[in-house]
């Protein structure tokens, strides 16, 4: 970060489009009084419209449709409960988009997704959630690379090999 954001923009990735104006992404850290820095969840409702979610979904359906179908394939023993939640509100907002701006119910239970159809155009994407980027990567066409903890050096990049991607 000390060559600026300029340098770094221009031997990188161009940031996300951010075609959801996610109001979450706005909002950023805050900090306390006594200079602690934290995270205040957004309270995001339907009834109170704070970004274009829910025209996002319309927008990008098919790639989300196309992720339901990957996880609705996969033997039950394959699915995290992160996956299942992701069948399940896809399923919610392809009858009713609007849903996803209920932060709780909708935005924070599809989160991951909604990042990776974000990305969608990028070659690659680094995680470390395994299942749930290994799934969606996959179904995006991207490569994925795991992020694996590492105590000592904080964290490690490498190729997943078939047995952690399918565990």
């Amino acid at each position: 970060m000390k060559l600026g954001g300029a340098f770094v923009d221009g031997l990188c990735d161009r940031p996300l489009e951010n075609g959801t104006d996610c109001y979450w992404a706005k909002c950023g850290i805050r900090k306390h009084r006594n200079g602690c820095l934290f995270w205040k969840s957004p309270d995001c409702k339907r009834t109170r419209k704070k970004c274009r979610l829910d025209d996002f979904f319309v927008e990008k359906r098919d790639f989300f449709k196309q992720i339901k179908a990957a996880i609705d394939a996969l033997p039950n023993e394959g699915k995290s409960d992160q996956l299942r939640a992701f069948s399940q509100v896809i399923g919610k907002a392809l009858r009713d988009p609007t849903m996803l701006l209920d932060y709780r119910a909708g935005c924070q239970r599809l989160a991951d997704a909604i990042i990776a159809v974000e990305s969608a155009a990028y070659k690659s994407m680094f995680s470390q959630n395994i299942k749930e980027s290994g799934l969606l990567t996959s179904v995006l066409g991207q490569a994925f690379y795991y992020l694996a903890p590492n105590p000592e050096k904080g964290v490690l990049v490498k190729m997943p090999t078939v047995q952690e991607h399918e565990s």
